[in-house]
């Protein structure tokens, strides 16, 4: 008994050590890239391929999605074309598809899904898991939202900076 508590409080203190870090470094930046997602979704006017263009967002930022979110997408196991899907772009573009037939509140389970997916791809090697990860995606992503109605979301994004945006606006800098 006295093993499993030893190893029980030895990975929440590992676990916990870094939150602040790990979300900094994985969950905003996941959050980020589902809201980037989100703006082609709620426009139908704009196209998310011109958008990838080269220079338009950096190449760092570019192959950080093209990592995380093609796996982030199939873990939601949407449909089997979406799944079955090798191509970043088209992938995307399916998933933007289905997304717009949803009803919002579904939209908003499946945004903060794939947000604890991405960030669960991006972390993957901190063995950080998945319902851990849920709740620090749930959180963060209230904590940014009330950053916002505060009118604190610029000074946080630069106080704490995410891997490539500057947060919640995703306009690289």
């Amino acid at each position: 008994m006295k093993k499993l508590f030893g190893k029980v409080f030895g990975f929440l203190g590992k676990i916990f050590t870094d939150v602040e870090g790990w979300v900094r470094d994985h969950v905003r930046p996941a959050i980020e890239a589902v809201n980037f997602i989100k703006s082609f979704i709620d426009d139908k006017t704009v196209d998310i391929t011109t958008a990838l263009i080269p220079g338009t967002l950096d190449d760092k930022a570019v192959a950080w999605m093209r990592k995380h979110i093609p796996a982030a997408i199939d873990c939601l196991a949407l449909t089997a074309g979406i799944t079955a899907e090798k191509d970043f772009l088209k992938k995307v573009k399916l998933f933007i598809g289905y997304m717009r037939q949803r009803a919002p509140e579904v939209k908003n389970g499946l945004y903060l899904r794939l947000a604890s997916n991405i960030a669960q791809s991006s972390g993957k090697a901190d063995k950080v898991p998945s319902g851990a990860v849920d709740l620090l995606t749930q959180l963060q992503y209230t904590k940014m939202k009330e950053d916002i109605a505060d009118g604190a979301a610029d000074d946080t994004a630069k106080e704490n900076k995410p891997v490539y945006w500057n947060a919640l606006t995703l306009k690289y800098e």
